[in-house]
């Protein structure tokens, strides 16, 4: 948990990141077919008016592991420095990472998973593999949470959530959708029909079971993503300081209505507890579902 975290739960906001910002670098599928190249140089140019400078288009490029330092710092970077991005032609080389780059950069996406990660069932019982790829909270908590100090927000999705589901697959499927979509990105048309840019994966990551909600990059607050933060679970590692701080937030912004709970590794399973004195170990699933129900019907 750092200031950004706290930063976002003070203010109500979340982050819409590019795939610039993401761990894996399989997420960057898009590869350029040859665009209407005024239309191209014209979102550029109205990138850059607004404020984007060439050496950040070339610094995420590097960014994204798909090019080699020597082409961006010696092709790219003098071409887009000397101003010739509002000549009548691009070089050849140059135009398939200019592409790549506006689309990437005009895609905002968060992430979510769905709560079922916390379930603790057995897929396949004939198959050791398989056997507990039901719950993925722990894996998810060691991977995402700074080594299960962090915190899991809840949050329940309202009417009109615009939740695309993430499609797992074996290999990397490679895009080749319609031509000109990136364009409706930049006007912020997401259609699911061209997101399969940003919605296929390796089956590696299906545990996760995640959705995802497309805007322009930046910070949105959640009723403009049409998400209500409910819970908040930490486990045993967070520091006191910082279960003070979320205490501390939830009284002065939220009114005391989040759910803020420790969770707990339960022995001889692969699933989060919350324990209690009176009910035992419980499910954190059937735990927040109850809690949820009951605050509804009071």
């Amino acid at each position: 948990m750092n200031v950004n975290t706290i930063s976002g739960l003070v203010n109500k906001k979340l982050k819409f990141s590019t795939v610039f910002e993401f761990n894996d670098f399989n997420e960057l599928h898009y590869i350029s077919s040859a665009v209407d190249e005024s239309k191209l140089k014209s979102a550029l140019n109205e990138r850059v008016q607004a404020g984007l400078s060439t050496n950040d288009i070339c610094n995420e490029l590097i960014a994204s592991g798909k090019y080699l330092n020597n082409f961006i710092d010696e092709r790219l970077r003098p071409w887009l420095n000397s101003g010739r991005l509002n000549n009548n032609s691009t070089p050849e080389k140059c135009r398939p990472p200019l592409e790549e780059y506006l689309a990437y950069s005009s895609v905002g996406i968060f992430c979510i998973s769905d709560i079922d990660v916390f379930k603790d069932k057995v897929v396949n019982p004939n198959d050791d593999s398989l056997k507990y790829r039901g719950d993925a909270a722990q894996l998810m908590f060691a991977h995402y949470a700074d080594n299960l100090r962090g915190i899991c927000l809840v949050y329940e999705a309202q009417n009109g959530a615009d939740l695309m589901k993430v499609e797992y697959e074996q290999g990397i499927k490679i895009s080749a959708g319609e031509t000109n979509r990136i364009f409706r990105w930049v006007r912020e048309d997401y259609a699911r029909i061209d997101m399969d840019d940003f919605l296929n994966k390796s089956d590696y990551w299906k545990y996760e079971k995640e959705y995802r909600i497309f805007k322009q990059p930046g910070f949105y607050s959640y009723n403009e993503a049409k998400l209500e933060l409910v819970a908040i679970l930490h486990t045993p590692r967070i520091g006191k300081h910082h279960i003070e701080t979320l205490n501390n937030i939830n009284e002065n912004f939220y009114g005391g209505q989040l759910l803020i709970q420790e969770i707990k590794a339960a022995l001889g399973t692969y699933e989060f507890v919350v324990l209690s004195k009176s009910n035992g170990n419980r499910n954190v699933l059937d735990w927040l579902n109850g809690k949820l129900n009951s605050s509804k019907e009071s």
